[in-house]
């Protein structure tokens, strides 16, 4: 040090210059200073990538290993030695590597900086094994290119769920079939394909004669056994080119394509006839149970989904007329079928004019503080011709006549009315939930027409939240998500109802804005007897709590499953354990109640 301080100060301060041993020996100290800020430099990237927490590699512009860390062999299930002996090319899956390679092409074309992927790999043991990929490329200082980093993190148990939740979008869990919206998707593929071929479809509709019986009799697990031995027996009857899908209850579905002659169909038909009424042995019952069967054709009978669905279900009302234990085509005689239909849409338009329709609201719990967080308003019509009728029957009927427009605005415009009056009365921090059909949520001018009804009745949006089944994705993605984040930006919540029976992504609902998932109510009525059920429950709570999502459970019943649902994580529960719908002044006396303290029949 005493010897480079002088030699510095006469450097850049003396008009002399230094010797040649004196220049030599500075420039032997500038070049150790430089190895050992190097080699400190070297020992923290060294000791970053070794101790990483996530699996780090050099790879080679060839795709070989040059260094592997301790977490990506974990990954692996390799040693760093093995590693290094083998190619990145050949731990990638097939159907990964081409997009993968593509990737490194546009690195070293820079064309983009980096890029992220989830890749398959294949582990030691020879299991698949998920990774989130981050790729960068290293460049010398004339920019070529020189190799790549690599990181990859393990999401095998992420996409294990993910897959979960896929596979039960499009397949009835109860019996393995497919459901109504892989059933939708494969019969409007099956139309399109018959187009160009000119081929016939045959849409065959069917439902259990009498099986109510049997669940109030036996039980519904009876009933759930009986319901797996019809779907097993329906496949055996069914042709490889067939669709076979269980449409809800003990609702069954058949596409039937490449149909030559109506013969084939009612052969088909007859065999399943035959097929379902042998006996079936349940907990030592003998049951026999019998069919009946509406038949619709493509293009005969409509050449539209809908169209087809509608008459193979006429078709199988005018065959519980005939008697049961049958099957009927679509014919003209079912005019009259139509012509009551359309008396009952007549009578649904007098009640929306008449003052017939109402509301009710089932509380929603924090399953955390027992305290009531919001309630879910329920339609439903005092009719003095069919009694009170649910939203279930309602909405459809709705629907198809375009009454969901007008209907839909009534029941938006009373429910601000009524949390306005609720908010008068100190019940600032309750939300209700409203259900909103695909058709009304697509009206170009929905989002406008909500706020000028907050506007009327003077209500923050930020206590509404708007339920959608997981079908409004399925048709226009990008149109949806339009609607959705034009709804948000005006501070107003959505929520997916039924989440489960459709096709979405969590993390693709997270990206929308999405509020909220209802874990759709035969998930919580099976769960706890099928481990399938509950292990689809707490992959979803996992995953929407890691997301940010709350999650509410619909149709809880029974303690055992509220006291279930605590344990698994779930923030919210609905159902009749907690209460029925209720007409608005009870839900107000019940909201008065419990609105400021935990319900205590729930302990």
């Amino acid at each position: 040090y005493w010897r480079v301080v002088p030699l510095i100060r006469r450097a850049f301060f003396s008009a002399k210059g230094l010797s040649a041993s004196e220049a030599y020996l500075l420039a032997v100290i500038h070049n150790r200073v430089a190895e050992q800020a190097l080699y400190e430099s070297e020992t923290r990237f060294r000791s970053a990538f070794d101790f990483a927490a996530i699996g780090m590699a050099i790879v080679s512009l060839e795709g070989r290993w040059l260094k592997v860390n301790q977490a990506l062999c974990r990954i692996l299930g390799y040693s760093d030695v093995e590693l290094l002996e083998q190619s990145f090319k050949k731990i990638t899956h097939p159907d990964d590597l081409e997009m993968d390679l593509e990737y490194a092409k546009k690195l070293i074309a820079n064309e983009i900086p980096y890029y992220n992927m989830e890749i398959r790999c294949f582990h030691k043991a020879g299991s698949i094994v998920w990774v989130s990929l981050s790729g960068s490329l290293i460049k010398d200082k004339q920019a070529n290119p020189l190799y790549f980093i690599a990181q990859m993190q393990d999401i095998t148990g992420r996409k294990r769920a993910e897959e979960k939740l896929q596979a039960m979008a499009y397949t009835d869990v109860l019996t393995g079939l497919a459901n109504r919206a892989q059933l939708e998707n494969n019969l409007k593929l099956a139309i399109a394909t018959s187009q160009r071929h000119h081929q016939r479809i045959a849409v065959l509709y069917l439902d259990l004669d009498d099986f109510k019986n049997i669940n109030d009799t036996l039980g519904h697990d009876s009933g759930d056994q009986l319901l797996q031995e019809v779907a097993r027996r329906l496949k055996k009857c069914a042709r490889n080119t067939d669709t076979t899908a269980r449409m809800g209850g003990d609702e069954f579905l058949l596409i039937l394509t490449e149909i030559e002659n109506i013969n084939v169909i009612r052969i088909i038909a007859q065999k399943i006839v035959a097929e379902i009424i042998k006996p079936i042995h349940i907990k030592g019952y003998e049951l026999h149970i019998t069919t009946s069967i509406g038949i619709s054709c493509y293009p005969d009978d409509g050449v539209e989904v809908d169209t087809l669905l509608k008459n193979a279900d006429m078709a199988l009302y005018r065959a519980k007329l005939l008697g049961k234990n049958s099957y009927q085509f679509c014919t003209k005689e079912m005019t009259a079928i139509a012509q009551e239909k359309v008396e009952k849409e007549k009578a649904l338009r007098n009640a929306l004019e008449n003052n017939e329709l109402l509301l009710h609201y089932q509380p929603i719990i924090s399953l955390s503080t027992k305290q009531i967080v919001g309630v879910e308003a329920l339609l439903r019509w005092d009719s003095a011709e069919f009694g009170l009728v649910a939203s279930a029957e309602i909405i459809p009927l709705a629907e198809e006549t375009g009454l969901i427009y007008p209907i839909g605005e009534w029941i938006l415009e009373t429910v601000c009315q009524q949390l306005h009056h609720w908010q008068e009365e100190g019940l600032n921090d309750l939300y209700v939930a409203i259900n909103i059909s695909e058709r009304q949520f697509k009206q170009l001018n929905f989002a406008e027409t909500f706020k000028l009804i907050l506007q009327k009745t003077k209500l923050s949006a930020k206590n509404i939240e708007l339920q959608v089944t997981e079908n409004l994705f399925s048709n226009n993605l990008q149109r949806s998500a339009a609607f959705i984040q034009d709804l948000i930006r005006q501070d107003i919540k959505i929520a997916i109802d039924n989440f489960g029976t459709g096709c979405s992504s969590l993390n693709h609902l997270k990206q929308l804005g999405i509020n909220r998932i209802n874990i759709d109510r035969i998930f919580v009525s099976r769960f706890q007897t099928e481990p399938m059920y509950a292990d689809i429950i707490r992959a979803a709570i996992a995953m929407a709590t890691e997301l940010g999502i709350k999650v509410c459970a619909q149709g809880v019943e029974h303690s055992e499953q509220y006291h279930l649902l605590q344990q698994y994580g779930c923030d919210e529960a609905q159902g009749y354990y907690i209460s029925v719908p209720l007409p608005v002044q009870q839900m107000s006396a019940f909201l008065r109640h419990y609105s400021k303290v935990a319900i205590s029949f729930l302990d």
